[in-house]
């Protein structure tokens, strides 16, 4: 039962969708599909932790289901969801995991633009890439203000002022 008393129906593909979801999350350099697997993967956890938690009949069967179907799609990733693991800890190990995520995002792309700009010849284009790099900065610093633990935030602040030195000292 949800907090309103009505019922949680959770079913494999639910799961399936949350630990694809994870999946990405841990593998995308695009900040965009970063932040909205994580608003996904945030309503969805609410759900299944609620159907784990109330052991509602068709919950194990569903797990076991999504738990297959992951497997078969995703074998190189298979072993890093534990559902039941998952299901035992708080929100707080979810944020620590997007959070994370955001900062290695960033330090991707932040990598792949200075790739580029050292690549290109007019002063136009290598502004675009830095514009790109701010903006992918700000939308990571809002996706982190959820999180409680400031130390990815400076790790974040970090890598972005190595970036910006970076690009001043090549002008």
């Amino acid at each position: 039962m949800d907090t309103d008393g009505t019922r949680v129906l959770v079913n494999s593909g639910t799961i399936y969708q949350f630990m694809e979801s994870l999946q990405l999350i841990e593998n995308t350099s695009n900040i965009d599909t970063l932040k909205s697997r994580i608003d996904f993967t945030k309503k969805l956890f609410k759900r299944i932790k609620i159907a784990y938690m109330n052991v509602q009949r068709g919950y194990t069967a569903a797990s076991s289901k999504a738990k297959s179907m992951i497997k078969r799609a995703y074998p190189k990733y298979y072993s890093s969801y534990d559902m039941n693991s998952l299901m035992n800890q708080d929100e707080t190990y979810l944020s620590n995991f997007y959070s994370e995520n955001v900062v290695r995002c960033f330090e991707e792309y932040k990598e792949k633009m200075i790739l580029e700009i050292s690549k290109l010849k007019t002063t136009p284009a290598k502004q675009k890439r830095i514009e790109n790099v701010k903006s992918c900065y700000k939308t990571c610093c809002e996706t982190l203000s959820f999180d409680e633990c400031n130390i990815h935030m400076e790790n974040l602040k970090e890598l972005y002022e190595i970036f910006l030195l970076i690009y001043e000292e090549s002008n």
